[in-house]
């Protein structure tokens, strides 16, 4: 075989693999944000800020003996956390409440650090949990911990994400995110987002609004 016929063999091999995995990786891109682990023992229970279903399994997980102390890393699921019982010598404060993922991630390492813990259950949502693994092992990569990652109420059709358009906005609203996690946090360094980002923000949700 001549070599040109060998480079444009080569090139359509290339192509033919390349549509297939874009497609099996597209087919399967909601799956793949939404990966939990199992729960498993651990030294604390950490709940990010959002949905009352966080809130729910976090308490469910500290109630069944899971871990001994819970962490919440803003305001609202203190208040969350209070209402549903949970005696407030088992809550762990950060000390500043987060406004970002990452901002929890960076509390959790400080929390971990001076805490002397070794191990945490993050709880958050299902959609969240690849951005959430990522920040977490990110900012916590200097420590010596292990750290799980579950997830509240299941999501239904994240195998068919494309199908309904609440779910295309999630699963682009976080690739989005994750993009920007990988740049800003991942190879810039920057540790807490500038203050004229959440105005980037909305009016980027805004226009994903108007075209998912």
């Amino acid at each position: 075989m001549k070599v040109w016929k060998k480079f444009v063999f080569c090139l359509v091999i290339l192509m033919i693999a390349a549509l297939l995995g874009g497609r099996l990786f597209f087919n399967h891109l909601g799956e793949w944000l939404a990966i939990a682990d199992e729960p498993a023992p651990a030294d604390l229970i950490v709940c990010l800020g959002g949905g009352e279903g966080r809130v729910e399994l976090a308490t469910q997980l500290l109630n069944d003996g899971v871990a001994g102390s819970l962490m919440v890393t803003t305001d609202g699921v203190r208040r969350q956390v209070l209402r549903r019982g949970v005696e407030a010598d088992k809550l762990i404060l950060p000390k500043r409440f987060a406004l970002t993922t990452y901002d929890e991630a960076l509390a959790l390492n400080e929390v971990m650090r001076e805490g002397g813990f070794s191990s945490a259950i993050v709880v958050s949502d299902a959609y969240h949990l690849y951005r959430v693994k990522w920040s977490f092992a990110h900012a916590c990569k200097d420590l010596p911990v292990t750290l799980r990652y579950v997830s509240g109420r299941a999501v239904p059709g994240f195998a068919l994400w494309w199908r309904e358009r609440w779910s295309r906005l999630y699963v682009v609203r976080e690739v989005s995110k994750l993009v920007y996690y990988w740049f800003g946090h991942g190879l810039l360094g920057i540790d807490h987002d500038p203050e004229w980002l959440s105005g980037v923000k909305g009016w980027y949700y805004r226009v994903l609004d108007k075209v998912v």
